[in-house]
């Protein structure tokens, strides 16, 4: 163990020198303390914080307990490691991106989940997706101008439109975040929360998003 180490564990009150030189600080450690010693760094290769170590030691490490810490640690480690298997797919997908394109997409994709969320809207469909953009404006306007007439501006803040592929054509859904009662000329939507979806920014005008969906 280094001395940066011990110094770190002492602080920590994991492992006390048996005997500390008054005059050149060095600490010096008495032949029982190895077994803790090796136990700490047993704990330590397993990945558990020094408090977890501390509360293991101080109980004992019966075996119950241990089990507990190690199921803890066994979940822990799962989701860095379905973390890192994303990431990795990632960077997969961006080299190949770059090696068969010779290029690299302005778009950045993230992944997060999404709350539930309701909506003041109206909705339409078209048969094709290149009409979309001309039907989305109209239709938030439309949305804003009855919320604004009862409430005022303030429930425009967060506007939202959902777009859903179907046989029919293209279902649209475009309103605003809203909790208050129904009103003449608007219908409530409640969208449910997703807990994966793959989110990116758009800028431009609504008659580019096909790329931006296509990235």
């Amino acid at each position: 163990m280094s001395h940066r180490m011990l110094r770190h564990w002492d602080t920590a009150g994991l492992l006390v020198p048996a005997h500390v030189d008054e005059f050149t600080g060095y600490r010096s450690y008495d032949p029982s303390q190895l077994a803790r010693l090796h136990r700490i760094v047993a704990l330590r290769q397993l990945g558990f914080g020094l408090d977890d170590i501390a509360a293991a030691l101080a109980e004992g490490v019966d075996t119950g307990r241990l089990a507990v810490l190690l199921r803890e640690r066994r979940d822990e480690v799962a989701r860095e490691h379905a973390l890192a298997t994303a990431q990795l797919a990632d960077v997969a997908r961006r080299l190949r991106l770059i090696e068969e394109e010779k290029t690299m997409s302005t778009i950045e994709m993230i992944t997060k989940d999404l709350p539930a969320v309701r909506l003041a809207a109206r909705s339409t469909t078209v048969a094709e997706q290149p009409q979309v953009g001309a039907v989305v404006g109209p239709l938030f306007d439309a949305v804003a101008e009855v919320l604004t007439d009862a409430h005022g501006p303030g429930l425009l803040e967060v506007p939202v439109a959902q777009y859903d592929m179907g046989e029919d054509g293209v279902s649209i859904v475009c309103g605003f975040e809203y909790d208050g009662e129904p009103l003449p000329g608007i219908e409530i939507v409640e969208l449910p929360a997703e807990p994966l979806a793959a989110c990116a920014i758009h800028l431009g005008p609504m008659n580019g998003i096909s790329r931006s969906w296509m990235a």
